[in-house]
C-alpha cells in the first residue's frame, strides 16, 4: 500500500513538473520571439520540410532547403540547430558499437556492426566494439561447423583476420578498433542472444572512452537490460533500428517459452517495449526504411548501411566488360537464385507460393541459364527456371519438404558466403521477402553487379534508383519479369551506383541522420527518465526472473524459492556478475 501511494506522488509530481517545463518552454519561446522579432514556422511546416529533406537515396539532404520561404522563416531559428554533443564529425570523438551478434555467426547485426567499426576506424576515430560472448557449449548452434573458441580472445584474432582477408581494413584502422565483450546467451525460443542476467552493457565500456554509443537493435540490446541508463552513461546515444520485430512476434510460431499468447497480442506487448526502451535510452534513431513504426523521440529514416569492399571489386570487374555483350553473357552464365535464412518469414513462404502459382498457370517462365522443368501434369507445356537458394536455418528441414510437396524447381543449398565464386556467374537475385527492413544480401547482389527482382515495397526503396533493378508491384508479375531479367546481361554498375552502396558513403549519411536538433534534444526532460524508471522495474531483483521466464529467456534463478534465499543471503546477482567480461 505504501509503496503505492508512493508511485502515485511521484506520477503527481512529474506530472506537474511535465506542465511547468511545457509552460516555461512557451514562455522562453515567446519572449524570443518578440525580442528578436523572429517567426515561427507551423507544427506543418516543419514536419514538411522534414520529410521533404529525405533523398531518395537514403541520404539526408539539409534540414531546410536552402533559398525556400521555410529557409528564411527557420535559418534564423537557434532551436533547429544541433547539438554539440550530437555532432560526431568534431574531433576527438569516441565510438562504441554496441551489437547483438558477432562473427563467424554470419548473420546482419554480426556483420554490419563489425564494418560499420571499420569504417568508422578508418576514419580516424577511435572505436569499440562491443560484442556478446557465448560459451563454447552454444556456439556450434551458430557458428559454422568445426568453428567454435574457447576464449574471447581467440574470436577476437578470428574476426580480425575476416577484416584483413576482406581489406575491410588496414593495419593502422585495426589498431583504432578495440573489440569489448559481454557474456552473451544464444535463447532458442527468441531466435536472438541477450546478455546473461545482471550485465550492465554500459559498463563494458570504461568511463574514460564514453562518448558516442551507437546501439545496434537498441530495442533488442535493452529488452533485458538492468544497468544504467545509456543516455546518462555517453554524451550522445543513437539507436539503429535493423529488425521488424513487430512483423516476427505477430507471424512466427515458436513452441514453448512464453506461452500461448495470440500474435496480436504479442505484437502490442513488443511495441510497447520497444517504445519504452527507446524512449528510455536513445537520443536519436535510425530506421533503415519506413517499413519499421516510429518510436518516440527523434527518428529519422536513413539507410545507414554499406556492403564489403570485396562485393564491389566483383561488381567492378564486371563494369569493367563495358560493352562487350559475349564477354557479359560468359561472366553471368547462370541462372536465378535467392540466398537468406531458412526461415518461413525470409521469403520462402512467397517464393514457393509464386511458384506453385505459375504452375497452376501453366505460364511460360523459360529463360536463359539455371535449367528448366516442365510445369507439370494438366498444365499444359509450361516451363518454370530452376530457383537455387542458400540458407541454412530453424524452419530448413519444413521448407525442403513443402518444396518436395509441391514439386517446383526450386533446389535448396547450404548457407554460403555471398561472395563465394560459386554465387559469381548468377544473372538474376531473386528476393521476395517484404519482411526485412533493408535486406543486406539484395544491396550485395546490386554491388556484384547483378539484376536485382524485388517487390515495390517501402523496405525496398533505397534499391529504386540501381539501374539493374527490376520492381514488381504484385506477386503475380514476378514470373513475367524474372523472365525479363534472364534475357540479358545486367547493366554495368555506374561509380555513383558503386559509392551509393559502399560503407564510405553508409558512413557519411549516418553521420548526418545522427545530428539532434536542440529543439527535440530529449536530455533533461522528464519523459526519458521516467521511462527508464518503469523499464528499471522490469529488472528489480526478483521481478527480474519473472520477467525473463515469462518472455522466453533463461532466468538467473528456476524458482521464487531460489531467487528469494539469493536474496537473503545477499548474493542475489553473483551468477551473473562472475561471468562478466569487463577487463
Amino acid at each position: 500500500m505504501r509503496a503505492r501511494v508512493r508511485l502515485r506522488r511521484s506520477l503527481r509530481r512529474v506530472d506537474e513538473s511535465i506542465g511547468r517545463i511545457s509552460a516555461a518552454v512557451e514562455d522562453e519561446l515567446n519572449e524570443l520571439r518578440e525580442q528578436q522579432k523572429i517567426t515561427r514556422p507551423s507544427i506543418n511546416s516543419v514536419r514538411n520540410q522534414l520529410a521533404q529533406a529525405m533523398s531518395r537515396n537514403g541520404s539526408i539532404d539539409q534540414l531546410i532547403p536552402s533559398g525556400s520561404q521555410a529557409a528564411s522563416e527557420a535559418g534564423s531559428e537557434a532551436w533547429l540547430r544541433p547539438t554539440a554533443a550530437s555532432d560526431m564529425r568534431l574531433p576527438g570523438r569516441r565510438f562504441a558499437i554496441v551489437t547483438t551478434a558477432a562473427l563467424p555467426w554470419m548473420t546482419g547485426t554480426s556483420i554490419n556492426p563489425l564494418l560499420r567499426a571499420a569504417s568508422l576506424a578508418s576514419k580516424g576515430y577511435e572505436v569499440s566494439l562491443v560484442l556478446p560472448w557465448l560459451l563454447p557449449a552454444q556456439q556450434p548452434t551458430l557458428f559454422p561447423a568445426g568453428v567454435t573458441f574457447d576464449e574471447p580472445a581467440e574470436q577476437e584474432v578470428w574476426i580480425r583476420e575476416w577484416l584483413r582477408r576482406g581489406s575491410v581494413a588496414d593495419a593502422a584502422s585495426l589498431e583504432r578498433l578495440t573489440v569489448r565483450w559481454y557474456p552473451g546467451v544464444y535463447e532458442e525460443f527468441l531466435g536472438a542472444v541477450i546478455q546473461r542476467s545482471r550485465v550492465d552493457l554500459t559498463s563494458v565500456v570504461p568511463a574514460a572512452e564514453r562518448d558516442v554509443a551507437i546501439l545496434e537493435e537498441p530495442e533488442h540490446i535493452n529488452w533485458y537490460h538492468t544497468g544504467e541508463q545509456w543516455t546518462r552513461a555517453f554524451a550522445h546515444v543513437v539507436g539503429v533500428l535493423h529488425t521488424n520485430y513487430l512483423y516476427y512476434a505477430k507471424y512466427e510460431e515458436r513452441e514453448g517459452g512464453a506461452g500461448d499468447i495470440p500474435p496480436v497480442v504479442r505484437e502490442q506487448i513488443m511495441s510497447s517495449l520497444n517504445n519504452l526502451v527507446c524512449r528510455a535510452h536513445v537520443d536519436v534513431s535510425i530506421k533503415l526504411s519506413s517499413t519499421l513504426p516510429d518510436v518516440p523521440g527523434r527518428c529519422v529514416v536513413c539507410n545507414v548501411h554499406g556492403v564489403r569492399g570485396s562485393f564491389l571489386a566483383i561488381g567492378q570487374s564486371m563494369a569493367a566488360l563495358g560493352t562487350d555483350e559475349a564477354a557479359k553473357a560468359a561472366a553471368f552464365d547462370g541462372g536465378a537464385y535467392f540466398l537468406g535464412k531458412a526461415l518461413w518469414t525470409k521469403g520462402y513462404r512467397a517464393l514457393l507460393d509464386e511458384m506453385e502459382m505459375v504452375k497452376a498457370r501453366g505460364e511460360e517462365v523459360s529463360g536463359v541459364g539455371g535449367g528448366a522443368m516442365s510445369a507439370g501434369e494438366g498444365s499444359g507445356d509450361a516451363e518454370l527456371p530452376t530457383i537455387d537458394t542458400y540458407g541454412s536455418g530453424r524452419d530448413e528441414a519444413e521448407i525442403r519438404e513443402a518444396i518436395e510437396a509441391a514439386a517446383v524447381p526450386i533446389v535448396m543449398h547450404p548457407a554460403i558466403d555471398h561472395a563465394n565464386p560459386a554465387l559469381h556467374g548468377y544473372r538474376v537475385f531473386v528476393n521476395p521477402s517484404t519482411s526485412e527492413v533493408l535486406c543486406t544480401a539484395t544491396a550485395e547482389a546490386l554491388a556484384m553487379g547483378k539484376k536485382v527482382l524485388i517487390p515495390r515495397h517501402p523496405s525496398n526503396l533505397f534499391f529504386e534508383q540501381f539501374s539493374n533493378v527490376l520492381m514488381y508491384e504484385e506477386r503475380s508479375e514476378l514470373a513475367a519479369l524474372l523472365r525479363e531479367a534472364l534475357a540479358t546481361p545486367p547493366l554495368p554498375m555506374s561509380p555513383k551506383e558503386q559509392y551509393l552502396l559502399s560503407w564510405e558513403a553508409a558512413t557519411e549519411r549516418l553521420l548526418d541522420a545522427a545530428l539532434l536538433p536542440a529543439a527535440v534534444a530529449p536530455r533533461g526532460r522528464p519523459e526519458p527518465a521516467l521511462a527508464y524508471a518503469v523499464h528499471a522495474s522490469l529488472g528489480a531483483p526478483l521481478l527480474d526472473d519473472y520477467f525473463r521466464a515469462n518472455s522466453g529467456a533463461t532466468p538467473q534463478y528456476a524458482t521464487w524459492q531460489e531467487r528469494v534465499a539469493a536474496l537473503a543471503r545477499g548474493t542475489y546477482d553473483e551468477g551473473g556478475a562472475s561471468e562478466r567480461l569487463l577487463g
